[in-house]
């Protein structure tokens, strides 16, 4: 799991402010700022660590507003970009301590001068909420700005739901007051700045899809950077099969699309390991295909909600059959935490649900006791090859009648679960010479387990009539 964002805060961080704000203010109390900066740091998350921070900027600059803004813009740059710098306390300063009128010019200049480095997006928001009309037509006119990351502060901090950041709750109720910045901006030529505009869409379509749906389909068309902002500002609405959005892209035909064969791989799954799903598609028709699936995560509380994750997005030819395997982990991640009970996996076709299968995620280490006497096993039948010089490899696969094969070159032998068959085969030099030049000319850096699973799968698939390609993410396009 990666480090926390937090830990990019420390005292190694704090000391470098210290040192940077004394150089060009000797009269700054570096010690003093750092010690009550870092008071009982390790209990403050990200936001609050921020916020500290340009707290006790305020305690140790001058009193004098003016005269802290002029001492900070001399050392803003020394911390990175907005992209992958850690300056995020400079216009938070500004949202803290110039939100009085008589301050407004000048906290008005630092938050444009600031955003480069460490985006004001945040900061905006407690302007727009206390002065709503003066902060618009400021935003407005920054979205005229000759620089792009200005424009992209004029559209971003106005978002309705911006992520770590107060709800413009006024703006979810009526978002007209952003449209001319929308207007201004969908065919900026800046990326970051269309990403902007795209996920303030997204925001609006949440409250009010009948307008984003409308300005979709004014929109798309005119301009091929708009038409990136319409499709992706309206991702929300696509998952949620709007057909109305759906048919602005064209991928609202559902009813010539056949789904076969739509299966899991396993039952059962524990925390940490990978549920893998497979189905095929055909047409009747030529037709544009957009493919999701919905996962049902069972939440802390017992209750399920779901998650839509797109597949793909093709087109389909007639009487074209598509074949598709996919793997979903179930490993926990900062971002997500997983807990034991039954899921569901959705088939989502062009917005229509095509089926739901249900599998059971068990706690993280539970394993029966004949799973527990089959890892004995697998490990001593591992053990003997190991002591004679061979390669052992193991592939996991869907249930299957048990066999037992044995020859001079080959060796195999396939161990019954409860959810899948376990083949364990040995590599002979002889064979790993052979792997080593497939590697080269087909696989290139991949393992020879890699290889092997592949083959065997690939093999194994040909004898049940579905011919799949090797990989994570499987498809072939045969004649239906």
């Amino acid at each position: 799991m990666p480090e926390p964002l937090k830990n990019q805060l420390n005292h190694e961080l704090i000391s470098k402010l210290a040192l940077d704000i004394q150089s060009v203010y000797s009269p700054f109390q570096a010690d003093a700022f750092l010690r009550s900066t870092m008071d009982a740091w390790e209990e403050l998350e990200l936001k609050d660590r921020v916020y500290r921070i340009a707290v006790n900027m305020g305690e140790y600059l001058p009193g004098d507003y003016g005269t802290a803004i002029s001492i900070i813009d001399q050392v803003v740059g020394n911390y990175g970009t907005w992209l992958d710098g850690w300056g995020w306390f400079f216009p938070i300063f500004v949202e803290l301590f110039g939100q009085d009128e008589e301050n407004w010019d000048v906290s008005m200049g630092a938050l444009a001068r600031y955003t480069p480095y460490a985006s004001s997006e945040g900061a905006v928001r407690p302007f727009i909420i206390k002065h709503e009309a003066r902060m618009m037509a400021q935003m407005v006119a920054w979205s005229k700005h000759e620089s792009e990351h200005v424009r992209r502060l004029s559209c971003e901090g106005c978002r309705p739901a911006l992520p770590w950041a107060p709800a413009l709750n006024s703006f979810k109720k009526d978002p007209t007051p952003i449209l001319p910045i929308l207007e201004q901006l969908k065919t900026d030529p800046s990326v970051w700045v269309r990403k902007s505009v795209a996920n303030n869409l997204n925001d609006i379509s949440k409250t009010h899809p009948a307008l984003v749906a409308k300005i979709a389909k004014e929109w798309y068309g005119s301009n091929e950077h708009t038409n990136w902002i319409v499709k992706h500002g309206c991702r929300t609405l696509l998952k949620k099969g709007n057909r109305e959005v759906l048919a602005i892209f064209g991928i609202d035909n559902a009813v010539s699309i056949d789904v076969e064969g739509f299966a899991l791989g396993a039952r059962s799954i524990s925390i940490g390991e990978d549920i893998t799903f497979s189905f095929s598609i055909s047409a009747k028709e030529a037709t544009k295909v957009r493919l999701e699936y919905g996962i049902d995560y069972v939440k802390s509380g017992g209750k399920r909600n779901r998650k839509i994750f797109q597949l793909s997005e093709i087109s389909l030819k007639e009487n074209t059959k598509k074949s598709y395997v996919r793997k979903h982990s179930f490993a926990d991640v900062s971002t997500r935490k997983h807990y034991p009970g039954t899921h569901s996996v959705t088939l989502i076709v062009n917005g229509a649900e095509r089926g739901t299968l249900d599998f059971v995620l068990e706690a993280q280490g539970k394993k029966s006791g004949r799973d527990r006497h089959l890892r004995r096993k697998y490990r001593n039948l591992r053990k003997n090859e190991h002591k004679s010089g061979s390669i052992c490899y193991n592939l996991k696969r869907e249930n299957s009648e048990p066999m037992t094969t044995q020859n001079d070159n080959f060796q195999k032998e396939i161990i019954m679960s409860t959810q899948y068959t376990r083949v364990t085969f040995v590599i002979t030099p002889e064979m790993e010479k052979r792997l080593d030049c497939l590697k080269k000319d087909i696989y290139y850096n991949r393992s020879h387990s890699e290889m092997l699973r592949s083959l065997l799968k690939a093999g194994l698939d040909v004898l049940q009539g579905e011919m799949l390609t090797p990989g994570k993410f499987l498809q072939s396009e045969t004649p239906a």
